[in-house]
């Protein structure tokens, strides 16, 4: 019988292209979650990968800001199409705690942030072997770098796990 290329079906799509779009999505505290996505769409972009922005997805946008789904792979799925996103990184960000810390005479609140951050992908759910975790402390003054350089800290060879894991997906190894 004659080859017919026919391109597979969605679920199982070919791996043509040789740099994969990175759909970010982070969940969890307000005030930390923009913080968190801009460290790891730094990652992402300095290893040579594309990160595809949420708002290029108006549905998945509107359901997370309604907070109407739990953020995982199979709650997005069939919202994302396949030509946006080849992988995912679902994030989230917890305060975790505050302390007063005292010195000079000033009181100041110290707060801790746990995250989390998962790369799935997306044709297959399953999850990448890269997963971080980590732990930021910071108070108001340093709240911008000290997570920033957490995530840095945890996450930031993902990129090039990442590209490797794309490379072996595309080569067939």
């Amino acid at each position: 019988p004659m080859e017919m290329s026919t391109p597979l079906p969605v679920g199982r799509r070919m791996v043509n292209h040789e740099i994969p779009n990175v759909l970010i999505i982070v969940s969890g505290d307000e005030a930390m979650a923009p913080l968190l996505r801009s460290s790891l769409a730094d990652i992402i972009l300095r290893s040579g990968l594309n990160v595809t922005r949420i708002t290029e997805i108006p549905r998945l946008r509107e359901k997370i800001q309604m907070g109407r789904i739990p953020i995982n792979y199979y709650s997005i799925k069939e919202i994302v199409p396949p030509d946006k996103a080849d992988i995912i990184l679902l994030a989230q960000i917890q305060r975790a705690g505050t302390t007063d810390l005292e010195f000079y005479g000033q009181t100041q609140e110290m707060t801790t942030a746990t995250f989390t951050i998962e790369a799935v992908d997306m044709a297959t759910g399953t999850a990448l072997e890269s997963q971080a975790m980590g732990t930021a402390n910071f108070s108001a003054l340093n709240m911008v770098e000290n997570i920033k350089e957490a995530v840095h800290e945890a996450a930031g060879e993902m990129g090039h796990e990442i590209k490797n894991y794309w490379e072996d997906k595309r080569h067939g190894s």
